[in-house]
């Protein structure tokens, strides 16, 4: 037997809301899916269990994981490209403070006339050759410890 409700407009839009509400606190399970993904790069699951997860998944949660997964390695080779620039920054730095430190006793503040001995006259003048050797070293260690460096050290492709 069907029952008939009257609810006026307050009733209805009080409910209204609530639904709305409890939708968006429901879980996405696009973040089930996406902590899956996690497990399976982190090494804690088979590549064969991860196919097998990715294979009862619908169409629609398939296309959103794999949508996941290439922004994903597009923001690490961004990332990597970024690492990438800096450490040729750094390493270009490092060349400019070698120059410095091979030139030190020729560098003429009063008439520069290449880019380290303008760099050094108008930012280092104050700085000793000691200074410059400390400094350049810093820079290599960190340059060592980049991730790029990192990784083109673990390149298969060296």
């Amino acid at each position: 037997m069907k029952k008939i409700i009257r609810l006026t407009e307050s009733d209805l839009a009080r409910i209204v809301k609530r639904v709305i509400r409890e939708g968006i606190q429901e879980e996405d399970p696009l973040e089930g899916h996406i902590s899956v993904y996690h497990e399976y790069k982190n090494g804690k699951i088979s590549k064969d269990l991860f196919y097998r997860f990715i294979g009862v998944l619908d169409r629609r949660d398939k296309e959103r994981l794999l949508d996941y997964i290439k922004s994903e390695k597009e923001n690490q080779e961004e990332s990597l490209n970024e690492s990438f620039y800096e450490d040729q920054k750094l390493q270009m730095f490092i060349d400019m403070l070698d120059l410095m430190i091979d030139n030190y006793d020729d560098i003429d503040c009063d008439n520069p006339s290449e880019k380290y001995e303008r760099m050094y006259c108008e930012n280092m003048s104050d700085w000793s050759i000691n200074d410059l050797k400390r400094k350049r070293d810093s820079f290599s260690e960190k340059l060592q410890g980049s991730s790029f460096m990192e990784l083109y050290r673990n390149s298969p492709f060296r």
